[in-house]
């Protein structure tokens, strides 16, 4: 009997873990993912889980048909415009059962009905504002289906547009409307609370492309005639929009077009405070197309954008700051059709409705999605050090989730513990966060090394004036080369340069013969010091995914482009009868180039010291390197190739041109070569195929 316990038990133990994993399983219908530090999607822990499918007979009104808005009221009631049945149904706050339905109208004593209402909104006092798309129209009605107020097109000349089709409807406090017109790109209409027409609101920007400048620059001069038959260029139409407790306008976009204003938080003066953040609102791959048809703002603020295109819900917190990726397109549990419509918020639970399955997708707040409204929450309200512990118990949970590590390293800098901070900022990449904990850190230890940093620049000075001392007594004429140019020469090189400029430079020895394995060290170390400068910076100026790394952007814009450069010029030297050789343009260009290295080594050994208040102080290294390099370049061109001076800034213009000429012919031989590899691949394949058969 015993033995028969020891094998049943186990058995059924294991059983319950089967069912009970296949449960959850089946709770979390679809893959879950978030983005990391380097913008790429990477796996994370469900913060909502889908839990029920909801249809129109399930809550006893009939099959619903194309379900187009749905918007929980502050009674928790859940109003949904069900545009195919023409009317508006009203569903309890467990979303268990219908409590009403709105298909006709008692306007003065005359019934009027709707016609393919898409948007719905209730305000705090209960008065319905309905977009009675197919009528035109918009109904301002009160709890028992009394109109109010109807909107209809407005007779105004700022109104420009034929038609009069409202899709969405909105209301703040104060009874002011807001309507999304469709075919209407200038923003939201606006009336006040009388339903007078005032004009438009939260419109989105122009993108500034080539094509816009050109356009404009051509209407300027168009006649009257021409500027009619011409195209416009308009911004993106809002798609749809939600008003939050405090009176901000959350619009969305839906067009690809719509850049920084895919989503925008508009205060009422009309300020999209979204704006220069350096959150980026839907997916961020580049092969993926972010389409928002909805957005809802809930209790504590926080953001939900629904994607049409990839059937997935954006939660975002109060400052945009990404939360958690939801749904997907299928037809399983938690999945979405092709174009879902409406996203709605209510306690811990997200409603979606699906125009085309004709239901409303329940989706619950998970233990993980808990953990991360608490830190979010606390983080948000500047208890930095409070929620600590909660985005600990976040990582604990998910190690992939970068808010966390965003929230304790700002945890650690209130506390004091700027390493820590700085460990923690660069774990999330956040460079900004990394840049504050680095001033914090840099303070405490130029505190504790006062005394022997002023000891250390004390001795330096004193090193380099017995040095500079030293040389000057021992320096003659006969030892100046093309490097002691640089260290002696400078301020009569400098003084000369102001007031005699490009005068006498063969008395600075350029047709001294150089060495040529010189140049190519210093090429060398041109080639380091750009992955140097662009990897290896100080982190509070830049954050860097080693991931990413390649080698070659690197080789083509120092050795590649310094070649295209002696070879150009070279080729521009013969037709202008220049004396310079292949190997002198090569050296002694190489010769001009010290300044700028050395700027870009300055410049990323004072990126580990300085912070970014004090950037100024790199950008003069490098700014005073580039302009003496290029000055000693054309000192070179002139001297090597025994130029004029106009004809040096002809030659080296045209050595420019040379350069882009054989840019051109590099790019088309490549696609050529790429077009043969491409077809001979398909060749092959073909062979092969037909010998396998």
């Amino acid at each position: 009997m015993n033995r028969i316990l020891k094998i049943v038990i186990p058995a059924v133990f294991m059983l319950l873990l089967f069912i009970t994993g296949t449960i959850a399983s089946a709770q979390e219908n679809y893959n879950t993912y978030t983005y990391d530090s380097t913008g790429e999607a990477v796996p994370s822990q469900a913060g909502y889980r889908p839990v029920r499918s909801v249809s129109g007979t399930e809550l006893g009104c009939g099959e619903f048909s194309e379900p187009s808005d749905i918007y929980r009221g502050s009674d928790g009631r859940f109003y949904v415009a069900d545009k195919g049945n023409n009317r508006i149904v009203c569903v309890n706050e467990d979303f268990t059962r219908t409590e009403g339905e709105y298909t006709v109208f008692n306007d003065k004593g005359q019934k009027t009905s709707l016609n393919a209402p898409e948007g719905v909104f209730v305000s705090d006092s209960g008065l319905m504002y309905i977009a009675d798309t197919g009528n035109s129209r918009i109904i301002v009605s009160d709890p028992k289906g009394n109109v109010i107020r109807i909107i209809s097109k407005p007779d105004s000349p700022v109104y420009d547009n034929e038609t009069f089709n409202p899709v969405k409807v909105a209301a703040d406090k104060a009874g002011n409307i807001y309507a999304v017109i469709s075919g209407v790109t200038g923003g939201a209409a606006f009336f006040d609370r009388e339903g007078e027409f005032k004009g438009f609101f939260g419109a989105n920007r122009t993108a500034e492309t080539a094509e816009v400048i050109i356009s404009y620059l051509r209407k300027l001069f168009a006649t009257d005639k021409m500027r009619a038959g011409s195209s416009r260029t308009v911004p993106a139409g809002i798609t749809n929009f939600d008003i939050d407790d405090e009176g901000f306008l959350f619009t969305v976009t839906k067009s690809e077009d719509a850049g920084a204003d895919r989503v925008k938080k508009v205060s009422p003066g009309g300020t999209n405070l979204f704006a220069g953040k350096e959150t980026e609102f839907g997916d961020t791959s580049s092969y993926s197309v972010t389409r928002f048809v909805d957005t809802d703002i809930d209790e504590a603020g926080r953001i939900c954008c629904l994607d049409e295109e990839n059937g997935r819900i954006f939660q975002y917190d109060e400052k945009g700051v990404l939360l958690f990726i939801i749904g997907e397109r299928s037809d399983r549990l938690g999945g979405f059709s092709a174009a879902p419509s409406a996203v709605e918020s209510s306690g811990t639970n997200i409603y979606a409705a699906d125009p085309i399955k004709n239901n409303v997708t329940v989706f619950e707040e998970t233990d993980f999605g808990r953990s991360v409204h608490i830190a979010a929450e606390l983080y948000n309200e500047g208890r930095y050090e409070e929620s600590i512990e909660p985005w600990q118990q976040v990582l604990r949970q998910d190690g992939n989730y970068t808010a966390a590590y965003k929230g304790i390293s700002a945890g650690l800098f209130s506390l004091g513990n700027y390493a820590g901070a700085m460990e923690y900022a660069e774990l999330s990449g956040s460079s900004y966060l990394y840049d504050k904990a680095f001033e914090g850190r840099r303070s405490e230890w130029l505190r504790d090394n006062f005394t022997w940093v002023i000891a250390a620049l004390v001795l330096v000075v004193l090193i380099c004036c017995i040095y500079g001392h030293i040389r000057r007594r021992r320096h003659s004429s006969a030892e100046k080369d093309i490097f002691e140019m640089y260290a002696f020469s400078a301020g009569k090189w400098i003084a000369h340069t102001v007031f005699h400029p490009f005068e006498g430079f063969e008395d600075l020895r350029w047709k001294k013969a150089g060495s040529l394995a010189a140049a190519n060290v210093i090429i060398f170390f041109w080639f380091a010091g750009e992955i140097l400068h662009e990897r290896f910076s100080g982190k509070q100026f830049v954050m860097v995914s080693n991931e990413q790394f390649s080698i070659v952007p690197f080789l083509v814009r120092t050795a590649v482009l310094f070649l295209a450069w002696t070879v150009g010029n070279r080729s521009v030297s013969t037709l202008l009868d220049g004396e310079g050789s292949m190997r002198k343009i090569y050296i002694y260009s190489s010769y001009a180039l010290v300044p700028y290295v050395t700027g870009l080594y300055l410049q990323t050994i004072l990126s580990h010291v300085l912070i970014r208040e004090e950037e100024i102080f790199i950008v003069i290294p490098g700014a005073v390197g580039l302009m003496w390099s290029a000055l000693l370049m054309l000192t070179a061109v002139k001297a090597v190739q025994q130029f004029s001076l106009g004809r040096t800034f002809l030659s080296l213009f045209m050595s420019l041109l040379a350069m882009l000429v054989m840019l051109v012919l590099l790019v088309t031989v490549a696609a050529l070569f790429q077009q043969i590899y491409v077809f001979a691949a398909s060749v092959y394949s073909e062979i092969m195929y037909r010998i396998r058969e």
